[in-house]
């Protein structure tokens, strides 16, 4: 017990008033705690916190097991068009009745307490719209619900885009065609390829390394080297580029443009160079111009005060230093000593820091903060950075101060309520105990006693104060032993030094708080609170703590908390990711220095901290005013919002997401949009997009010209209206197959276009939109028309071909020939005739028409020869054939046709008239006209064009051939019954001639011979001259003629038996199939064979041994 009674009752007077004070302090958070609640339990939190929110936001309230949407924010009522309000009141179960996991993650949130997120395909009942959602579900105390939803469709989508798009910026500084290195003590410690090129190297690892002046001559080493270290001293006086004379490897010498620059790498100074053609110099020291103006712009309208001092006195500074201190402009600033603005209280430390940092010690701080004094001797606290530098060739200070008022206002208010937040969950429930140590020997101590106790201790211990008070604490509690208790009391008994203990006590088994003081030597109070309810709940915090955390943490918005200077106090891994740099490179600097591009346009400090002064939500916007790490432009969108204490907005809280690759896929899109415009609109294929009734959404050119128009004049028109009624429906029930199926749809047919019907091969495609549901189908017609009348024609006429070689007579041949034109889709209806010299029909064929046309035809006279001569004229002459149009009205009245007309089906200036006439001759080898073609019906409705005309012509010459041959057949049939009737004459005169020779033997001849020898030997010349002139006439009457025939050829021979059997030359010429002139030129060389040229001998007559009478 302690000597002096008075002291002691002293001591219990100041525990009862800490204890009133303690139990004040925990009222007032009660109410608090009270008022919190209420105003969660409500809309007014709801809206408060959340109306802004770009993030559409949901408040649900569990009522009978169930969940009543209580209401939302307006980027929800945003995104549901303005439909969401008729939900309110709705319960989850009937409005997530087709989604049960939505339910199931309401429940686990409700029930467990806690966070959920999840990533879900969403159907939003409003639009019908399916959408990928990212979903947060958020418990409040004490029957609410917060749903956060975000959209990330198009992140997901981006996704892969951004991996490459990394990718590619993480090799672009290898790729770059500049040498970029970096120097650190006098060494190379980064280059890229091309600065090994550069310097004569083979690899970029020989130049890691290199000594900093190994590429300079020696006659220019000493002036570089003291360049590279003014630079590093942040010299800004010395030139930051300069044309550099070097030397490569192998000792040739290059020349480079330089650019220098003081970084800092690996957290320590160093110089980064970059080396450029000579070629581009001019564009470098334009650029560097343009940069330095940047900066020095952006000095101006820092926001922080900037100066530099020099002799003590300021010789530069920013509107904000003038503004800091009272002056109305930097002019009135200029040239007051750096002190005048320092409180007495701080001169001398200030002054201190001054010198030591002007003669260059190391050990002073570069940061730190003090108290200043405005021009109307307001005193106002700053944090302060300040460097020694080189200014004009002389040193410097280079001063920046932040004004840290509402800080440090902002500071004291947290910690004030830090205080009464420990002192009320700290302190509660306290027991309280005044002891005195014991020591050994050694002044260890090893034990203590029990002074005093109050009423707390025993609830917690179970011990009455007479059971405690005077005793060692090892006797009542020697489990205490083993622990360090007795240890840390005793030192703060014995150093004066108090201790704040937390641990688990043994004794009663709780966790307990110890806060021990020493109130005098060798004695220490305890103050001890049951802390095991707190440890639980505060066990349960860090894990609630960790969960938003990682939500904050893992969210895919980049989340930064920020100060009225832009500082950072907190950034997310999502937001260093956007702009490149690590968390600790950002915290406590500010987002102007780093992120704010210098050269492009910004908010400026000065408005960005009038945001400050009129908090209100930032709505959801876009910018590009911030860059990467390297300078590389990021597109953003952005929101804020302002975290307040005392109604003054002490920090802005931001949350960016990253758009860059979104607006550059934007611009691709519509590049892409642009390009598939012109390629639409300039295809030479029609194109055309039709809804279910067959409109036309959308049509191009080359459909619109087809149709004889442009674009405009049929946007919103029917198929119905373009196209003949049987040809629409069947369009309009294509597109329906698709647009019902999804699948694609390809014919060729012809179109009856307005006029002039061609073949098109057309495809049809189902069209979706966003959500997949397809709404209408592209049409795409190639006009195959040429390619497709060639396939028609070239298969007519092969089959035409194969047709006439079996053909056995000439009228199948003629109907053939009509076919071929049908199958060759020219005309419908055809005849071909062949004609006698008196232009009557000998043989007919056609397609198309009755027996009854057939016959009137056959029956019918020729046109007389006046007709026939207006029917030929020339100015109807198209190739061999003859076009006549019904205006010209030559075949009327008495010489109207016998093959009446179908009425022409296409109306227009090219149609074909039913009137109209189309005639292609038959011609024969002699050029004469043999018979006629006559067409009509043409299946595109249209007069015949060059190419058709062309194609007539070759089926009738192709016919012509075979009827030729057919007549050479029937003619040489006939020729063979003539030859065998001269062949028969011959076997007769032969027959004659061995007759007559026998009886000219028996009767002149063998008497003549048998008296022409005398009995004596002697010739009778009597019976010789008789045997003399009988003889000769023998061989005439024998056929002399023949011995002739030897010197003819097979052919004259032939010839000759013709004439011996009286054909003409026209006879001779059909029955051997050879020209007029060929038979002529024979009987000429018969003549002079026979050596009867040239003179008055009748041929004939000779070849029948008549040619005596003839001399």
């Amino acid at each position: 017990m302690p000597e002096n009674r008075d002291e002691l009752n002293d001591l219990r007077a100041g525990i009862d008033s800490l204890r009133q004070q303690l139990e004040s302090l925990r009222a007032e958070n009660a109410t608090l705690l009270n008022g919190a609640a209420d105003g969660i339990s409500g809309r007014s939190w709801f809206r408060s916190h959340y109306l802004g929110t770009p993030i559409p936001t949901y408040l649900w309230r569990c009522a009978d097991s169930d969940f009543i949407l209580l209401d939302f924010n307006e980027a929800a009522d945003k995104i549901t068009r303005g439909k969401i309000a008729q939900f309110i009141g709705v319960r989850a179960s009937n409005f997530y009745h087709d989604q049960p996991h939505i339910l199931e993650d309401l429940n686990r949130c409700f029930v467990e307490k806690l966070v959920l997120q999840r990533e879900m395909p969403y159907k939003f009942k409003s639009t019908g719209e399916i959408r990928t959602l990212s979903v947060v579900y958020a418990f409040l105390d004490p029957d609410l619900i917060v749903v956060h939803t975000e959209d990330i469709t198009d992140y997901k989508r981006a996704e892969k885009s951004l991996r490459e798009s990394e990718e590619q910026y993480r090799t672009l500084i290898e790729m770059s065609p500049q040498a970029i290195a970096i120097f650190q003590d006098h060494k190379v410690v980064f280059a890229n390829p091309a600065t090994a090129e550069l310097l004569g190297y083979d690899r970029v690892e020989d130049v890691i390394g290199l000594d900093v002046l190994e590429p300079v001559p020696p006659e220019d080493a000493a002036r570089r080297e003291a360049y590279l270290a003014s630079l590093l001293d942040g010299d800004t006086q010395i030139p930051r580029n300069f044309t550099f004379n070097g030397i490569r490897k192998d000792g040739t010498r290059f020349l480079a443009e330089l650019f220098f620059t003081a970084i800092t790498f690996g957290g320590r100074p160093a110089a980064q160079l970059v080396a450029i053609d000579i070629t581009e110099k001019q564009k470098a020291e334009s650029a560097l111009r343009e940069s330095e103006e940047k900066y020095r712009t952006l000095v101006e309208v820092f926001p922080q005060a900037i100066a530099i001092f020099q002799d003590e006195k300021a010789i530069f500074a920013n509107q904000a230093s003038a503004t800091m201190f009272g002056y109305d402009g930097v002019d009135q600033y200029l040239g007051h000593s750096i002190f005048e603005h320092v409180p007495p209280d701080e001169t001398q430390r200030l002054r201190d820091y001054h010198l030591r940092r002007m003669r260059g010690d190391k050990d002073v701080p570069t940061r730190y903060t003090a108290r200043l004094m405005r021009r109307n001797g307001e005193i106002f606290p700053v944090e302060a950075f300040a460097a020694r530098i080189m200014y004009r060739g002389r040193p410097a200070i280079q001063w920046v101060g932040i004004d840290i008022t509402e800080r440090k206002r902002i500071e004291e208010a947290l910690r004030d309520s830090e205080r009464r937040f420990h002192e009320l969950f700290e302190h509660s429930a306290l027991s309280y105990v005044l002891c005195e140590v014991i020591t050994d020997q050694s002044g260890k101590p090893v034990d203590y006693v029990y002074l005093e106790v109050n009423k707390a201790f025993e609830n917690i211990t179970g011990l009455r104060s007479a059971e405690v008070v005077g005793k060692c604490v090892t006797d009542i509690f020697p489990v205490v032993r083993k622990t360090n208790l007795i240890e840390v009391a005793g030192g703060v008994a014995l150093t004066g030094k108090p201790q704040k203990l937390e641990y688990l006590s043994h004794v009663v088994n709780r966790h307990l708080e110890s806060i021990i003081y020493s109130p005098r030597p060798r004695q220490f109070a305890s103050i001890t609170t049951d802390i095991t309810e707190r440890k639980q709940a505060e066990d349960s915090l860090r894990e609630s703590e960790e969960r938003f955390r990682s939500i904050w943490e893992h969210s895919p918005v980049g989340i930064c908390l920020t100060d009225r200077q832009g500082t950072y106090h907190y950034v997310n891994r999502a937001y260093c990711d956007i702009y490149g740099y690590r968390r600790q490179e950002l915290i406590g600097k500010s987002f102007f220095d780093i992120i704010v591009n210098p050269g492009g346009m910004h908010l400026g400090r000065e408005n960005y901290a009038r945001y400050f002064d009129n908090p209100e939500p930032i709505p959801l916007a876009e910018t590009e005013i911030f860059v990467r790490r390297g300078g590389e432009p990021v597109a953003v969108q952005y929101t804020s919002d302002f975290i307040e204490h005392g109604a003054v907005a002490q920090y802005m809280i931001t949350m960016n997401i990253d758009i860059t690759e979104r607006k550059k896929a934007r611009e691709a899109l519509r590049e892409s949009e642009e390009k598939y415009r012109l390629l639409f609109e300039n295809a030479n294929e029609a194109i055309a997009n039709i809804d279910h009734d067959g409109r036309l959404l959308l049509i191009n050119k080359s459909a619109a010209k087809y149709l004889g128009g442009v674009p405009e004049d049929f946007a919103g028109k029917s198929l119905r209206d373009i196209f003949p009624k049987q040809q629409a429906e069947q369009f309009i029930s294509n597109i329906n197959q698709v647009i019902s199926q999804g699948t694609s749809f390809t014919t060729e047919g012809v179109v009856f276009l307005p006029g002039n019907p061609r073949w098109f091969r057309t495809n049809i495609q189902p069209i979706a939109d966003s959500n997949l549901r397809i709404i209408s189908a592209l049409m795409i017609a190639s006009d195959i028309h040429s390619e497709k009348q060639i396939s028609i024609r070239n298969e007519a006429r092969y089959n035409l071909l194969e047709r006439l070689r079996q053909s056995k007579n000439i009228d199948t041949c003629l109907n053939w020939s009509c076919q071929a034109i049908l199958e060759a889709q020219l005309f419908r209806r055809a005849v071909l005739t062949l004609h006698n010299e008196q232009r009557e029909i000998t043989n007919l064929g056609q397609h198309g028409l009755d027996d009854a046309i057939v016959r009137a035809a056959r029956a019918a006279p020729a046109p007389d020869l006046e007709t026939a001569r207006k029917m030929t004229q020339e100015k109807y002459r198209i190739g061999h054939s003859y076009f006549i149009p019904e205006e010209e009205k030559i075949i009327q009245g008495e010489f109207a046709r016998h093959i009446p007309q179908e009425v022409a089906a296409t109306p227009g200036p090219k149609s074909w008239k039913s009137g109209d006439e189309l005639f292609v001759p038959l011609m024969g080898d002699g050029g004469q006209i043999e018979g006629w073609l006559s067409v009509d019906t043409p299946f595109d409705g249209t007069r015949p064009s060059q190419d058709v005309i062309n194609y007539l012509e070759e089926i009738i010459d192709i016919t012509s051939k075979h009827v030729r041959g057919i007549q050479g057949m029937e003619n040489l049939e006939k020729k063979n019954i003539a030859l065998k009737e001269v062949l028969t004459h011959i076997e007769d005169d032969k027959m004659e001639f061995r007759q007559r020779i026998g009886a000219s033997i028996d009767h002149i001849l063998i008497p003549a011979l048998n008296r022409l020898i005398r009995k004596d030997g002697s010739i009778n010349k009597t019976y010789y001259n008789i045997l003399k002139m009988t003889l000769p006439e023998l061989a005439a009457s024998s056929g002399a003629v023949i011995s002739i025939y030897s010197k003819l050829s097979p052919r004259e021979r032939e010839i000759c038996n013709l004439i011996i059997n009286g054909l003409s030359s026209k006879e001779i010429t059909d029955a051997l199939n050879i020209s007029h002139a060929t038979v002529r030129k024979h009987r000429e060389q018969i003549r002079r064979k026979l050596g009867i040229s040239n003179k008055n001998i009748n041929l004939v007559n000779f070849l029948k041994g008549d040619y005596k009478q003839t001399r």
